[in-house]
């Protein structure tokens, strides 16, 4: 219960844009598992310090954190199933932090490694989630149409999905796609993370149209 408060205090932060004082919280989650030495809860800690390191424009540490999260994940008490199925997601965040640090070539090359690892196991959000890479390459390479197929295939629960549309639409100039992506995310009527990470993004891209 301490560490869900904290979960979603930092969730407030965020929609604030208060991304250090989220930090905070997510690094006040980490200890409180740290008093029992939970390496599996702290991991996943990890991962969610990485995607708002991710957020704020810090890829470099979003990488330490990914990185970390497997390390600690090894040596915990969790299922080798869960330790595999993390592993094999890392690829996804490094694919995200190849994107964001303009490194097309690794993020190409990554997103394909994790494609084919996710070939193998067939699980529905993993799928979802190689598509949602297809889609952000894609779009770093201009080919937009190709990026809203992809888009239509990956989670549409994820807010992100829909900025993702929102800005392949406005960039092919269909000004009324882009409006309704933007507000799908705005009313986007869930308890969620990743909204936290964009809906005001979603508001400015609306006034921009």
């Amino acid at each position: 219960e301490r560490r869900l408060i904290c979960t979603w205090r930092a969730v407030s932060y965020l929609h604030e844009g208060d991304f250090e004082a989220a930090f905070d919280e997510i690094q006040t989650r980490y200890d409180i598992a740290a008093e029992t030495n939970d390496l599996g809860s702290m991991s996943a800690d990890l991962n969610l310090m990485g995607g708002i390191h991710l957020r704020a424009g810090r890829a470099d540490e979003a990488a330490d954190n990914y990185r970390a999260q497997i390390e600690m994940l090894r040596s915990s008490d969790v299922t080798d199933e869960v330790k595999e199925a993390a592993t094999r997601n890392q690829k996804y965040d490094l694919t995200r932090v190849a994107l964001w640090k303009g490194d097309l070539e690794t993020a190409t090359e990554l997103a394909g490694a994790y494609r084919d690892d996710v070939e193998i196991h067939n699980v529905r959000f993993e799928v979802q989630r190689t598509h949602e890479l297809d889609a952000m390459i894609a779009i770093a390479e201009g080919d937009m149409e190709t990026a809203i197929r992809h888009l239509e295939r990956a989670n549409q629960q994820n807010p992100e999905i829909w900025l993702l549309k929102a800005r392949a639409y406005a960039a092919m100039g269909d000004t009324e796609g882009a409006r309704l992506a933007c507000e799908e995310i705005i009313n986007f009527n869930q308890l969620s993370l990743n909204l936290a990470f964009v809906r005001n993004t979603a508001r400015e891209l609306l006034e921009s149209l």
